[in-house]
């Protein structure tokens, strides 16, 4: 977790109970923003993994609420075969939050029901966690 997360935390600067999150992304830098920023919205990062392999483990092993999945995390799997590896986790909202504008790519996010948004959208982000 990050020191700007850790301090919302513990000066109970992050609003609400917030979700448990999964955080995936092969940049640190990139995982770094969107924890912080959903720590920071009130949100509990249960975890942050670097490739799809890892992001399937975790999810299985900690049961987030929702997983925010890049789409491309060099060799291995991507984050489209992540979200539909897990469309039949329970209770599991699956985000797709990547640098790629591509009607292709959203198209096939959305076919197994998960939510496609483009990096740098931090409020849609936000929106789309809570279910929005």
């Amino acid at each position: 977790m990050s020191l700007l997360a850790e301090y919302g935390v513990r000066h109970g600067t992050v609003r609400g109970e917030g979700l448990r999150v999964l955080v995936v992304d092969n940049d640190p830098d990139a995982v770094e923003l969107v924890v912080t920023d959903l720590t920071l919205e009130g949100h509990h990062i249960v975890g942050t993994a670097y490739t799809g392999e890892d992001a399937i483990v975790q999810c299985r092993s900690l049961t987030p609420d929702v997983v925010v999945v890049d789409v491309r995390m060099g060799p291995g799997i991507t984050g489209v075969d992540v979200v539909r590896e897990l469309q039949d986790q329970r209770g599991l909202r699956r985000i797709v939050y990547t640098n790629y504008h591509d009607a292709r790519l959203r198209a096939a996010v959305e076919h197994v029901g998960a939510v496609f948004l483009v990096k740098g959208e931090l409020s849609a982000l936000r929106a789309a966690v809570l279910g929005g």
